[in-house]
């Protein structure tokens, strides 16, 4: 509320200046510092991006974080399941396509609640339970807003060893199985897992190269190495899901349990500031830059509930002494 309150102040020092310029052109009042107000635009747009930012996560953190656990049959996506509850709720087995059903649980991961999803394994299938289950994983990807995508070491290695797959051949491998990602919303997260490390006594490189590829291209956020069935780098995992959903521990304090009302409000201000911007840039006229900085101010008054037309009055008076 405080930085809400800092942003109004900013708004209505710059606005009452503008309107006071060109509505008393009669009066001694000073032309508005155009490349301070500029860098002070940038400002306010990253400060209200914070805001939203903090916003998201607060609703995030009352709701839990829609999170999904995706991939092959038999890549160990139970067994993780599983080990992320800390009990036997989903059933692990070396037959592929054990789980047919979306099974869900909340988690608190470092003080981030996730809601997750264990999912039945993609694959060619004419089994009428798994192919159902495969359909609800498709409207699932849409609303989840973290992917945990297991990988099996033990059968990238075999690619590598028996098939004689380099890195480039392992990263085709993993571009093909990823195509889940065209039913993602933007701004989805995805942490790959190179699950069954037990099994291996060391990674092939071909298989890091294609995955620091996939992470480099945005295919993926980060990638880790674990042993779901053993735990290890289960610690680790959880670290990097907090990291991943909270780049800074100080949104988690400054999370704003606003409505989604009041979030658009924001959104829309932030919007009119943008433009401001870009008319200051774009070298229009001062009436036009006003006219969109005010549109912002506006959507602000609707956020505090206060009268921008007598707020920006009493500024324009108080601080340019118009008509004395």
């Amino acid at each position: 509320e405080s930085e809400l309150s800092y942003i109004r102040s900013r708004l209505l020092y710059w606005t009452a200046w503008f309107e006071a310029w060109l509505d008393f052109p009669e009066e001694d009042v000073p032309e508005p510092q155009l490349e301070k107000f500029t860098d002070e635009l940038s400002s306010l747009i990253a400060q209200i991006q914070r805001i939203l930012k903090a916003s998201e996560i607060g609703e995030l953190i009352r709701e839990g974080v829609p999170t999904l656990i995706i991939g092959k049959p038999n890549s160990g996506k139970s067994t993780l399941f599983n080990a992320l509850l800390g009990e036997d709720r989903a059933i692990t087995s070396s037959i592929p396509g054990t789980t047919r059903d979306l099974l869900s649980e909340y988690v608190n991961v470092l003080g981030i609640p996730l809601k997750i999803f264990d999912t039945a394994g993609l694959r060619q299938t004419e089994d009428p339970l798994e192919l159902e289950g495969q359909r609800r994983i498709k409207r699932y990807l849409s609303r989840a807003k973290l992917v945990l995508w297991v990988l099996d070491l033990q059968e990238l290695s075999l690619l590598i060893s028996d098939r004689g797959l380099s890195s480039e051949g392992i990263y085709q491998t993993l571009l093909d199985e990823s195509s889940w990602r065209e039913e993602l919303a933007p701004g989805t997260y995805v942490i790959g897992i190179l699950n069954k490390a037990d099994l291996l006594e060391e990674i092939p490189e071909a298989i890091l190269s294609a995955m620091d590829r996939l992470r480099d291209e945005g295919i993926l956020n980060r990638y880790l190495t674990i042993s779901a069935l053993k735990k290890a780098g289960l610690e680790n995992l959880l670290k990097t899901i907090k990291d991943t959903i909270l780049p800074e521990d100080r949104l988690l304090d400054e999370a704003a349990y606003t409505t989604s009302k009041a979030r658009e409000k924001l959104m829309r201000a932030m919007e009119s500031l943008i433009e401001t911007k870009e008319a200051l840039n774009q070298g229009l006229e001062i009436e036009l830059v006003a006219f969109r900085l005010r549109r912002a101010m506006n959507f602000i008054g609707e956020l505090t509930g206060e009268d921008v037309s007598e707020s920006i009055l009493d500024e324009v008076f108080s601080r340019f002494c118009i008509g004395k």
